[in-house]
Formats: structure tokens, sequence, C-alpha cells
């Protein structure tokens, strides 16, 4: 684990999991350093953990120097989050009896499905929307019963090309204000890091395996927790390196990163002893996404701290070709937020993920010293001057000038450049497969 400050510590603390009291006494120690609140407030936020902070900060308020407005943000989120879950809730119960109705099969996943199985309080997990499955054959019949139910499609693309590429319609309640995803499948082949998962075979078997449970005292099912890992793995990493919040760019993206990871691990901690790990191994395997499943996990273990015979598990796991150094390289960037530092420049990126240092070196150069015709338009002058030359001296001045913050982060950005490139690799050593 890498050197973090003492504010990153004190989140950590919030969502390591450990007992009640340990964790008390761990954040007394800790508040009694000097802190930027500030910073934490707005990690806090950042990470999707400011509810689990106010959870274990409101037990030393009164004992230790945490500022009163930081307490009444930590505190609003909380109570935010418990009413609105609250009426997320109340929305799924009516919907299921709506599918009930139809004879549509359905299993809730991520957020509404952990918040009421794995967390001990509704308030502590922020939920963005409901998140349904249901079986490809019976689309026809959800789509008509969340129109029946008030909904619309709210989705840019047509409907077909929809089905055909991705994984999801998006329905949305003007009057409610609550948008709920109609899932057939976990994953989606356009998806540059889950390609790999997109057929029948798999799906079924999640079906297969899916769980009753009660939520409110409704039955309902979820994914078995082989699928569950399998599934909050995939979206851990979707969500890093292609989020719809930062426009699908590829960069990799630290918000809500933590809040993810504590989903996995308190999904370890509570199936621990039904995990099926020979058939969670033969899954990933078989579907090839043992790479990005174990990079996940290896996340949760560095970050969350050590699950029961998690460190045992991934010894089996860990794919012939793993490097450490990009694993560590991606908990540096978590704990880093985007919008503390100016965007990452997609040319030097580029320019620093290339294969050699020549290459690199090369797409440099031709962007610093483009066509006369370029350098003619972007300066004002003629492409038959002899000023253009000159143009040609100054370049590299100008140019260093007009991006000089962004060039005083450099390692960051070689560190975008390196992560990009593998998960990227990632892709194609699937396609080999």
């Amino acid at each position: 684990m890498i050197n973090l400050s003492h504010e990153i510590m004190l989140l950590l603390t919030c969502v390591r999991g450990g007992r009640p009291d340990e964790t008390t006494r761990k954040i007394n120690e800790i508040v009694q350093y000097p802190l930027n609140w500030e910073e934490i407030l707005a990690s806090s936020f950042w990470q999707g953990i400011a509810s689990l902070a106010y959870y274990h900060l409101k037990n030393i308020q009164g004992r230790s120097p945490v500022p009163a407005n930081v307490m009444d943000q930590l505190k609003g989120a909380y109570y935010a989050n418990t009413a609105k879950n609250t009426y997320l809730y109340k929305e799924l119960s009516a919907i299921i009896d709506a599918f009930n109705e139809n004879s549509v099969d359905l299993i809730v996943l991520k957020g509404m499905a952990l918040a009421k199985t794995v967390y001990s309080d509704i308030g502590l997990r922020q939920i963005g929307d409901i998140d349904l499955l249901v079986k490809r054959e019976y689309l026809s019949g959800a789509e008509k019963t969340m129109s029946d139910l008030g909904y619309i499609v709210d989705e840019k693309r047509p409907l077909e090309w929809i089905k055909e590429n991705s994984h999801h319609i998006c329905f949305i309640h003007p009057g409610k204000n609550i948008k709920v995803e109609i899932h057939w499948h976990i994953t989606y082949k356009a998806h540059p890091v889950s390609n790999f998962t997109y057929d029948s075979s798999f799906i079924n078997r999640c079906w297969e395996r899916a769980q009753k449970t009660e939520i409110f005292g409704k039955e309902i099912r979820t994914l078995g927790p082989e699928d569950l890992l399998i599934h909050l793995s995939l979206h851990f990493m979707k969500h890093r390196f292609l989020s719809p919040e930062w426009g699908y760019k590829r960069c990799f993206i630290s918000k809500g990163a933590l809040i993810q990871l504590y989903d996995i691990a308190l999904v370890l901690k509570h199936y621990c002893k039904n995990i099926n790990w020979e058939r969670f191994h033969h899954e990933i395997k078989e579907y090839k996404s043992d790479h990005m499943v174990y990079a996940t996990l290896f996340l949760v273990k560095d970050i969350m701290g050590e699950s029961p015979g998690l460190q045992d598990k991934l010894n089996s796991l860990i794919p012939v070709k793993f490097d450490p150094d990009i694993m560590n390289i991606m908990i540096n960037r978590i704990f880093i937020r985007e919008d503390s530092f100016p965007g990452v420049n997609r040319f030097l990126t580029q320019s620093f993920g290339e294969n050699t240092v020549k290459n690199g070196i090369l797409k440099i150069l031709k962007v610093m010293f483009p066509a006369p015709e370029v350098m003619a338009a972007r300066y004002s002058v003629p492409v038959s001057s002899r000023k253009i030359y000159l143009c040609y001296a100054i370049r590299p001045f100008d140019v260093l000038f007009r991006h000089r913050k962004i060039m005083t982060d450099i390692p960051r950005i070689r560190d975008e450049a390196i992560l990009d490139r593998w998960v990227y690799s990632q892709v194609l050593m699937i396609n080999k497969k």
C-alpha cells in the first residue's frame, strides 16, 4: 500500500469494516492530527461514502475536533440517503407486484440488492436508480409493464440498436423522478473491458443460481454469490475506465471507487461460507474475465483489508501475466479526485502510451511541428511566407506556455497512459484466446 494522507486514512478506517470499538479507537487516533476537513468532506462525497463517514464519526462527536459544519453535511447525506432509499424500495415493491401480475421474472441488481442484504442500514448505501434483470425473451413484457406503470423510455439511440449492442434499457418516471434500468445481461459487447460474457449460456446459469431473499416483506431474487462477485467486479472496472458521468472517455476515473470496493468487501464477508470458489474460478476463466476480476479483488484486499481467506483464494486465481505495478498505480489513482486537477490531455496520454519511446517522441514531434498549412492557419500567416519558419521556431515555447499547468502533471499523465494501455491490452489478450 502506498503512503496515504491522514485524511485518506480516516476515510479508509470508515470503510474497512473492523469491530466498532476498534474502528472508533482508530478514528480517535487519526483525528488528533491536524486535518483538512474540507478535503475529507469533498473526498467522502466523491467516493460515495459520506453516509459511512457520518455513521462512524458520530460515535466520537463531542470528543473530537470534527467541525460542526462537516458533521452537519455528512448527517444530511445520511438522512437524505435513508429517505431516498425508502422511497425507492416502496417503488420497487410496486414494480415487483406489477411484474408478478404479468408473469415476468426479475432479479434485483446492484445497490437495491445490496442495501438490504449486506448492509446493516439502508442509509449507508447511496442508490442512484433501480436496476433489474429480466430474461431476454420477456423483454417485451417488461417494456409493457414499465409503460403501464407510467414509465417512459429514456434513451437517445433507437431501441433496436440498444437491444442488439447494449445490455439494458433505461426508463424514467416523469412524475416520480425515478430511473429504472431493465437489464437482460450483466455486461455488453460494445464495452472495451467486458466483451467476453455476451452470450446466453452464462446469463442462463445466473438465473439458475439466483437466490430468493426478502426485502420489506417482499420476496425478491438476487444473483448468487459467485455471479454477484463477478458482476460487481466487472461493474467496478467499467466505471473506472468508461463512466457515463465523464462522457465515456477512455481514462481512469476514481469517482465512486471506494463505495464499490466496499460493496465487494461486504459481499465477501456476508457470503464467506457460501461462495463456491471452484465455480467462481471456472466462470471467470471460461468467459475470459479472470484478469479483470482478479485485479478488482486484489484492490479489495489491498485497500479494504483482508477478507476471510481471500488471499488464499487469490493465489489460486492469479493469472499467469499479472503486473502488481499496474495495481499500485491504480491504488494511487483511486485516492486522487479528478475534479481537483485539470482534465487529462488525450494527446499526451496517447504519446506516453506508445509501445516504444521512439514512437512516443515521433507522435509528440508530429503534433509539435505540424504541416506548413496547419501552421499557417494557426498563426495567421501565408503558407508561402518566410515568417512561417519563425513560427516553427517559437512553436515549442508557445505550446509549453499554453500547456504549462498540464506539463507540471506529467507523472499523473504517464500513469494515465500506462493504465489506458493496460486495459486495452486485456481486450487484445481476450480476443486472442
